[in-house]
C-alpha cells in the first residue's frame, strides 16, 4: 500500500486544505524554497543528525517520498495531525478498552 501523493490530493483542494491547512497556490509558493533549505540541510547533515562525511545525499529510485511536494505534504500533514494528537493528552481521559453491552 501506498501512502497518500501530492498528484493524487492536487485534484482536491478541499481534501488538500484539510491536510495541510494550505492552498494550492500557498503551497506551491512554499515549494521551491523548502527543497531549497532540505538540499542544504541533506548536504551537511544525515538523517539521524551526524555530520555527513561521506556519501552526498542522492534521492533513491525507490524513495518513499519521490518528489519536492511529496516530502512538504508529508511534513505539513505530519506537524499538523501531530498536534492534533498530542494536545490535552487524551491518553489519560480514554480507558483501555471500551466496554459494549
Amino acid at each position: 500500500m501506498t501512502g497518500l501523493r501530492f498528484t493524487e490530493l492536487q485534484s482536491r483542494p478541499m481534501a488538500f486544505l484539510d491536510f495541510t491547512s494550505l492552498t494550492l497556490d500557498e503551497f506551491q509558493q512554499l515549494v521551491p524554497p523548502f527543497e531549497a533549505a532540505f538540499h542544504a540541510r541533506m548536504a551537511a547533515w544525515c538523517l539521524d543528525g551526524k555530520p555527513r562525511t561521506a556519501r552526498r545525499f542522492t534521492v533513491y529510485k525507490t524513495c518513499p517520498l519521490p518528489t519536492p511536494e511529496d516530502r512538504l505534504l508529508f511534513i505539513l500533514a505530519y506537524i499538523k495531525t501531530y498536534t492534533l494528537q498530542r494536545s490535552g493528552s487524551t491518553r489519560q481521559r480514554c480507558p483501555g478498552r471500551a466496554r459494549l453491552g
